[in-house]
This record gives structure tokens, C-alpha cells and sequence, in this order.
């Protein structure tokens, strides 16, 4: 067992005692052993160490290689081979401490926010921080525009460091959509105007409901600032046109009439117009029995309207009423005694043969057939007027012959003007003195021959006209048929 290159010799004996002359030489070679050592250090947890020997030409690791990530202070052996094939006995030993990598805590003021707003990150559990966005402190105040996560590193006294991260989420813009019942108005008119999408609303005019109704006399923007489930704010605005009214002015031919007269209506003001009666011309013609207020309805190029009315008095019409035609004997006279109302003044044409043509009641006294028109009008001067005929009787013509057989001619008994004997009684008898036909008063030549429905016979009959029991006329009838 050299501890350093030996020869040595050998002699050799036969069997049979015999020493060999000779001697073999044999030289052992002693190659020095490695001397191995190994580096150690100190990491952070979670970082790698490399173990470094020296002394030796090939290295076996008790870790199996020579990185190692230790998570708590170990140590490693490193076994050592020469060039020379020889093993080390020794082992090298590698400690690496490991110091614990800081904690970090990050708290967040607010985890979501709303557009525009802030929050502010704040970490402990080092001694220096760097964040993503490149800060350096304790703390950052953020706006994102978008969700973003921030993570920040920080380095303890020892150089130990380690990373976080927590993320600040945006919350979508709310929007708020605006709608109306119409973009633009008439004045006088309004408007609904409708929001949705968030939650609260707070408008320029006050009201804090989602739909307003207003009415604007002028072109006008309202204005909304909304507030949705998450408290994110925002605002929006809608405009309502306004346009004019037209100004509609109405007048009349004549603000009153008489029951039948006309007067006309014209509108002006406007493009087209609507009158009350349906009618959509500019002007119209009204006839009203009664006082009538009329309106009309004026639109412009807008399609905007106004209104306006005027009212048509309408008066009643006198009335009068004469009476029938009448007859008068030559050389008497008659009273008229016309039925009239409303009526002031009276005007009488023709005069002739008149006392006065101006009051109510005249007397005539005819020399001739004439015909009379009363004109009477009322306090509004409204007017009316009634005919009548008088005839001028002069010589009465009684029939003393009737031929009642149906063909037109002398068919009844026949007296020329029989108003003069209509305040008298008429009888006519037989032979035999029995009364066939008896009419107390205004005969009117109805007298037909027949009796109790029956025809009379041919004959002679009698006739009698009687004022009283005073006998007028009197003579008798020849009845052929």
C-alpha cells in the first residue's frame, strides 16, 4: 500500500529448492487523490443555485445535478473523480441558505369603477415596490380606460422579492337613449319625451322620472344626467323644434241677418282652413235660423293651427197673415184684420182705394178688382209680407138650370160669386115642399143633384136664400139630366 510510485523485486524458488539468479522487479504507480471542494451560498425562496467544485475532473451530485432550488438552508455533497480514474473518498460538501422571499399584500380602494373615477392600490410586505406601469412606492391611483390587472414587485432588506398583482375592473359606459313622441311641435303643443338605460334620471327641467311630457314655446334642448345599477353616471340631450302658429283672423259680410238672409264668412292667415260646417274654402256662405257661432280652424305650411270663431246673430222674421181672399159688394167696405208678430211698421201697396197704407188694419172700399200686398218689418228690420185678392162684386147671377150628368158643364147648382151669400142660408125644396138640400152658411156651389146619396129626379126644384128668416133670393132650378 504505497503511498507514493514503489518498485519492488521478486525471487522465485523451484519445487525443488532451487533459487532463481534472477530477480522481477514490479513498479506500483500511486496517483495523488482529488482534493474536492464545493461553493455555497445563499438564495431567496424560489430562486435556483448553481453548485461550482473544483479539484477533480468529473462531479456525482447528491442533488443529481448541479442546480439546485432549495426551499429551506441544505447542504449538498459533490463526489470528486480524477483524470486518472481515481475516486475521491472525500466528499465536498455545498450549503445554500435560503431566506423566505417577501409576502405582498395589495389592497384596492375600489375593485370596479366607473369611467373617468379612480382607485388606489396600496401593498406592503417589502421594503421597495416597482409596478407594471413603472410607479415606484407603496402605492399607485389609477383610471384605467379599460379592466386592467397591475402587479407590482417588492424587495426586502435582504434582496429578497417576490410579485402580486390585483385587477381593477371598468364597468361599461351606461348610455342613455332618448326618445320623443315627436322632433318637433306646434306652440301650444307637447311633447313626451322617453329615456332608458339606467337606472335614475335627474332632467334640466327637474323632474326625476324617465319620460317627461313638455311644452316648449321656443326650439328647446333638454338635458338628462342618468345613474345606472353600478353608480356610473352619464348624460345625454335631445332638442324639440318648435314652430308657429299662424294667426287666423275671420270676418263676416254682416254680424247679423234675418231668418233667410245670408252672410259671408272669409278666413285669412292661413294656407288652407277648416270651417266648423266641414266646408275648406276660404270663404263661406252661412244662412243660420238661429244666432250660430261659427269657428274655423287655420293651418300654415307647418301644419300648425289656430282657431277662431265669430258668432252670426240671426233674427227672427216678422210674420203676417192677412186672411183669404174676400169679395165686397160695390159700394161696401172692409177692415183688414191681419194676424201678425214682431212686427213695428206696416206699408200697404197698393194704396188705391186704402185709408191709410200704413197702419196695421185699413179699411178698403174697392171700385174694382184689386190685389193688396202687406209689408211688415220688425225692430231688427227684418221683413215679411202676405197677399190677398179683392174682388169687387157688382151683379149676383143665380142658375136656374143644372144638368148634373157628369161631363162638366152645369154638374151642380151654380151661383157666380157665392161670397155674396156666404153669411146666408141655403135651402132648396121639391114639389112636395121637402127639403132635398139645407147649408146654413158659405155655400160654395156644392149642390149636385143628389139627395140621402141618391139622384133626384128630373124636375123643377125651389130654392131660398135667407139672412135670418129674411128670404134674400128665391127662384127655381130645372133639373135635367
Amino acid at each position: 500500500n504505497p503511498l507514493t510510485t514503489t518498485s519492488y523485486s521478486v525471487t522465485g524458488t523451484s519445487a525443488l529448492g532451487c533459487v532463481a539468479t534472477n530477480t522481477a522487479v514490479s513498479t506500483v504507480t500511486v496517483n495523488i487523490t482529488p482534493t474536492v471542494s464545493v461553493n455555497s451560498g445563499v438564495i431567496c425562496t424560489g430562486q435556483t443555485f448553481t453548485l461550482i467544485p473544483t479539484g477533480a475532473s468529473t462531479y456525482t451530485y447528491s442533488s443529481g445535478t448541479s442546480t439546485v432550488n432549495p426551499l429551506t438552508t441544505t447542504s449538498y455533497s459533490v463526489t470528486g473523480t480524477s483524470a486518472l480514474g481515481c475516486v475521491a473518498t472525500n466528499t465536498a460538501v455545498s450549503t445554500v441558505t435560503v431566506n423566505a422571499v417577501p409576502i405582498l399584500t395589495i389592497s384596492v380602494s375600489s375593485y370596479s369603477i366607473c369611467s373617468g373615477f379612480s382607485s388606489t392600490l396600496i401593498v406592503s410586505g417589502a421594503s421597495t415596490y416597482t409596478w407594471s406601469n413603472s410607479s415606484i412606492g407603496s402605492s399607485i391611483t389609477v383610471s384605467p380606460s379599460v379592466t386592467t390587472s397591475y402587479s407590482v414587485t417588492g424587495t426586502d432588506l435582504l434582496g429578497c422579492s417576490n410579485a402580486n398583482l390585483e385587477t381593477v375592473y371598468l364597468f361599461s359606459d351606461p348610455i342613455i337613449n332618448l326618445s320623443s313622441s315627436a322632433s318637433t311641435i306646434c306652440v301650444g303643443g307637447n311633447v313626451t319625451i322617453n329615456a332608458t338605460g339606467v337606472n335614475t334620471y335627474t332632467w334640466n327641467t327637474g323632474a326625476i322620472t324617465s319620460n317627461i311630457n313638455v311644452a316648449p314655446i321656443i326650439n328647446t334642448t333638454y338635458s338628462v344626467n342618468g345613474t345606472d345599477l353600478n353608480g356610473c353616471q352619464t348624460s345625454s340631450v335631445i332638442s324639440v323644434g318648435v314652430n308657429p302658429n299662424p294667426i287666423v283672423l275671420l270676418s263676416a259680410t254682416t254680424p247679423s241677418i234675418c231668418v233667410g238672409g245670408l252672410s259671408t264668412l272669409s278666413g285669412s292667415g292661413a294656407l288652407t282652413y277648416n270651417w266648423s260646417t266641414g266646408e275648406t274654402s276660404t270663404s263661406i256662405s252661412v244662412s243660420p235660423s238661429v244666432s250660430t257661432t261659427y269657428s274655423l280652424t287655420g293651418y300654415n305650411s307647418f301644419g300648425c293651427s289656430s282657431d277662431t270663431f265669430i258668432t252670426i246673430i240671426s233674427y227672427l222674421n216678422p210674420t203676417i197673415n192677412i186672411g183669404p181672399d174676400l169679395a165686397i159688394e160695390l159700394g161696401g167696405d172692409y177692415q183688414f184684420n191681419p194676424i201678425q208678430t214682431g212686427a213695428i211698421s206696416y206699408t200697404w201697396t197698393s194704396s188705391d182705394y186704402l185709408n191709410s197704407t200704413n197702419i196695421l188694419n185699413p179699411i178698403t172700399t174697392p171700385l174694382s178688382d184689386i190685389t193688396y200686398i202687406l209689408n211688415v218689418t220688425s225692430v231688427n228690420g227684418c221683413v215679411a209680407s202676405d197677399t190677398i185678392f179683392v174682388k169687387l162684386l157688382n151683379d149676383l147671377i143665380i142658375t136656374n138650370y143644372m144638368s148634373p150628368n157628369g161631363d162638366g158643364d152645369n154638374d151642380t147648382w151654380n151661383i157666380n160669386y157665392p161670397l155674396m151669400v156666404k153669411d146666408y142660408s141655403v135651402d132648396i125644396i121639391n114639389s112636395h115642399n121637402q127639403t132635398i138640400y139645407h147649408k146654413d152658411n158659405n155655400y160654395k156651389n156644392e149642390f149636385d143633384g143628389t139627395f140621402d146619396e141618391k139622384y133626384l129626379p128630373d124636375g123643377v126644384y125651389y130654392y131660398f136664400i135667407r139672412s135670418g128668416n129674411k128670404v134674400m133670393y128665391k127662384g127655381s132650378i130645372t133639373l135635367t139630366r
